[in-house]
């Protein structure tokens, strides 16, 4: 919540990136990764899925810093027309996402919390 020059409440309207990821993560096939979970907390996206067993079988978590809102730092680190949220997510979270899983995952020696994830990032 932030005040007005009256002083008034005005709500500040949270970017949640997760229903994007949701329809965004099967349809594009994402290295036959299986979306478990997916949340949206502050400005950080909390993704859990299922590894690709040939390349690494578990449950993963990633944690993707997301934009507080359209212009910000985060958001200009990628090319954008607009304020497309939805494009953002595809290019920013899913290429996250993948890059991290890709390059983590098979060296990755972490073990998995009490929920059974291995967090990498």
């Amino acid at each position: 919540m932030s005040q007005d020059d009256t002083g008034a409440s005005e709500e500040v309207a949270r970017m949640d990136f997760s229903p994007f990821v949701r329809n965004y993560f099967p349809s594009a096939g994402l290295l036959r990764m299986k979306l478990v979970d997916v949340s949206q907390e502050d400005t950080s996206l909390h993704v859990v899925f299922d590894g690709v067993p040939e390349i690494r079988a578990g449950r993963f978590g990633v944690r993707i810093a997301t934009p507080a809102h359209v212009g910000d730092e985060r958001w200009n680190d990628f090319p954008v027309a607009g304020d497309d949220m939805e494009e953002w997510a595809s290019l920013a979270i899913i290429l996250d996402l993948v890059e991290v899983y890709d390059t983590t995952a098979q060296g990755s020696t972490v073990l998995p919390d009490s929920d059974g994830i291995i967090w990498l990032s």
